[in-house]
């Protein structure tokens, strides 16, 4: 009996095959911001300089050949020249914020930028099997696209980590001390958003000042280097180098960046944020399993942390459309998409006025429902659990929305249809309370990852927890072995309750389901 579901499992898994595997190769960077580039890396580097009196060397292979001054924010500066090394420190001391070091040699200048500040309030790090700040375990549960006046009602649904678009726009317009200091105010933190179109002209300044501007802030958490660079026309050696800057002169932070073409850009990253918009528990699987194979194999094995979309999130593989209202600017009108037409034009209006009709009315689309519209509180369920079996320390969801939406965008998220937002916000309340035991859960569970059923579980602070992802995309029966379990487990961290017999469970789980077992509540 169980071939005649092979067969809508595999057409299931076809059409959840990772859109990065469609696109075509990442656009090419710009002949002169290479030319810049590689001028930069000719003369040019960075560091940072822990203490007011700290020693920070320079090393240039021109060095060899003498150096006639060295200047330190306009001064000039004492030196010692070991070899290819220039090593030196200030009379009086680094100021705090950012310095310039410049090296006359051989009629060549060379300039290291030199970062300091007295403290660090706030030390990130992602980068190993735990996520840590300050040096303890912090779970980030991060969301896209907040504005500063949204944030304290985001934070309701048990968000503490945020992200906002309009910083790379806006450059230096955006308030970027508002929205850290409101984030400190709420106890949260914030991924700061890095300026696009100035590192792919590698240009390198303002994005440095952006960065020692606030390094100290208390509420910084991650920098987001890029958002899909290869789409951009970013060269994956512009970024290696703007990674390299970022972290040189601020060590304490993790950078995070995603991109649909993860080969190309493996070494320029600390944290990968794969785009596994698939709405459901097959569809990540799936593309969880080939992204550690090549992660594992062709790829580093990078540290990463998937996008969530819980709505309209299957691109309308499954359903031959996908709600999304961006879709309709997709269309061509004679050669050319409607979205690229002038605004006023009526090819652009036509578009414009059926998103409208999805994003104002988000409870009765024009179109069937696709499988993730609205979702459903178990698939949503779902997710979570594939995420963090799949070796995620958090979740990061895409995208915010309090219905104030952008036509394109705006009912490409879960906080749209009243049915998601409702079955979302109970989901988030089991997640908060769970979310001290996601982080390091992979790395430190005993995790098996089926073709039909993902599970994991441990004992942490004398809790047994277990996780279960229905990924098989189909209604899953079954008995799990779980010696020495507990005889009585709590569901969904609510009042529900199984029973196991010698530490046998008996599961049903609809199609993608995700489930949360504990030996007690957590309050």
């Amino acid at each position: 009996m169980k071939k005649l579901h092979l067969l809508p499992a595999i057409l299931a898994l076809l059409c959840t095959m990772p859109v990065a595997m469609a696109l075509a190769a990442p656009k090419p960077a710009p002949a002169e911001a290479m030319k810049k580039l590689a001028v930069l890396r000719e003369t040019v580097d960075f560091a940072h300089a822990p203490r007011a009196n700290s020693f920070v060397d320079f090393s240039r292979a021109a060095f060899n050949d003498g150096v006639d001054k060295v200047t330190v924010n306009g001064l000039e500066n004492r030196f010692h020249r070991y070899g290819v090394t220039v090593s030196l420190r200030p009379q009086k001391g680094w100021n705090e914020g950012l310095n310039t070091v410049t090296v006359a040699a051989n009629g060549k200048l060379y300039t290291m930028y030199v970062s300091h500040h007295k403290s660090i309030p706030t030390v990130s790090d992602y980068t190993g099997k735990i996520s840590l700040l300050n040096g303890k375990p912090f779970t980030p549960l991060a969301i896209y696209a907040v504005d500063i006046e949204q944030i304290k009602d985001a934070k309701k649904f048990g968000f503490n980590v945020f992200h906002n678009y309009t910083m790379t726009r806006l450059g230096d317009a955006y308030p970027m001390q508002e929205f850290l200091d409101t984030l400190q105010k709420e106890n949260c933190y914030g991924m700061i958003h890095l300026q696009h179109t100035e590192i792919a002209a590698s240009n390198f300044k303002p994005v440095m000042e952006r960065v020692v501007r606030y390094m100290n802030h208390p509420a910084l958490c991650w920098w987001y280097l890029f958002d899909e660079p290869g789409i951009y026309g970013v060269d994956p050696e512009q970024l290696v180098f703007f990674n390299d800057m970022v972290r040189k002169l601020d060590p304490y932070h993790t950078t995070v960046s995603s991109s649909w073409y993860q080969k190309e850009f493996q070494d320029s990253v600390d944290v990968d944020i794969p785009q596994w918009y698939h709405g459901h528990a097959a569809g990540m699987a799936k593309t969880a399993k080939e992204y550690a194979e090549k992660a594992a194999g062709e790829w580093h094995d990078m540290q990463s942390l998937p996008i969530l979309n819980t709505h309209d999130s299957a691109f309308g593989c499954e359903s031959g459309g996908s709600l999304n209202p961006n879709s309709f600017y997709d269309e061509e009108v004679n050669g050319k998409k409607r979205g690229d037409y002038p605004k006023d034009s009526p090819e652009y209006q036509d578009a414009e006025k059926r998103a409208l009709a999805l994003v104002n009315d988000p409870d009765h689309p024009h179109r069937p429902p696709t499988p993730t519209y609205p979702g459903s509180i178990e698939r949503m369920r779902g997710q979570v659990t594939t995420s963090i079996l799949s070796g995620a320390n958090g979740l990061i969801y895409w995208l915010y929305s309090d219905r104030k939406m952008n036509p394109r965008w705006g009912i490409y998220t879960v906080f749209s249809p009243t049915k998601n937002r409702a079955e979302f916000t109970q989901v988030m309340r089991e997640v908060k309370a769970f979310a001290p035991y996601f982080n390091g859960f992979a790395a430190n569970a005993k995790v098996e990852r089926g073709d039909e059923l993902w599970y994991g579980c441990r004992t942490v602070d004398g809790k047994f927890i277990l996780m279960l992802s229905n990924v098989s995309g189909r209604q899953l029966d079954g008995v799990l072995e779980l010696p020495g379990a507990p005889a009585r487990l709590y569901v969904n961290n609510g009042d529900e309750t199984v029973r196991l017999s010698d530490g046998r469970l008996h599961y049903s789980l609809k199609a993608d389901e995700g489930r949360i077992y504990c030996s007690e509540p957590i309050r």
